[in-house]
């Protein structure tokens, strides 16, 4: 049964590895047709791929799979073991002692923080003055000044409040999805298939 497990969960890390290369390719190859020629920036970079990037944001398709790594730890760390996988091999060799904090509940809230940033996207969408938005973080997503700016400089980036929404809500959807007896298909399905919204439903 193990050895079982243990080989679903290698092969679903292997499809999500060659996931990650099919869209790195997709961003390095701008509109997945390269010409002879075609010219460049400065800096070696195909200019048309923040374009082809921003273009694949406004697909329902994008929403399903973004936000899958915050989604879909449980069969490879189930119940306490990222947490202990990361106190030995991460806080371990950084020579940080645990405080005794529960990793799990952190990463949720942090995850549910992140909603903040989404009203904040839709702020700047309206036109709201940094000032305001700058606030809004700092009260609700409980970040500091500095952070704060940081993270407006973040969303006036090209194509992140429509990523910052598409990320969150893709979140919430997919976590409700995933709360099924059929969790671990779910999973396979969300990182081998090209789903819809609608298919979460």
């Amino acid at each position: 049964m193990a050895g079982r497990r243990a080989r679903r969960c290698l092969d679903t890390k292997h499809r999500r590895a060659d996931l990650g290369r099919r869209w790195v390719g997709l961003r390095r190859s701008g509109s997945g047709d390269r010409r002879a020629g075609s010219s460049r920036g400065r800096h070696g970079r195909d200019p048309h791929a923040s374009t082809v990037a921003r273009k694949a944001q406004r697909r329902p398709t994008f929403v399903p799979p973004a936000p899958a790594p915050r989604s879909g730890s449980q069969p490879f760390f189930p119940d306490d073991q990222a947490q202990a996988w990361l106190t030995d091999n991460v806080l371990a060799e950084q020579g940080i002692t645990p405080d005794g904090g529960d990793f799990a509940a952190i990463h949720r809230a942090r995850n549910a923080l992140f909603g903040v940033w989404a009203n904040a996207a839709h702020l700047l969408a309206q036109g709201r003055p940094d000032e305001e938005v700058g606030g809004y973080l700092c009260r609700w997503g409980l970040l500091s000044e500095a952070d704060a700016e940081g993270a407006l400089r973040s969303l006036r980036g090209p194509g992140m409040q429509l990523y910052t929404l598409g990320y969150y809500h893709g979140w919430r959807l997919v976590g409700r999805w995933l709360d099924a007896p059929d969790r671990d298909d779910r999973i396979r399905r969300l990182l081998t298939e090209q789903l819809l919204p609608s298919d979460l439903r």
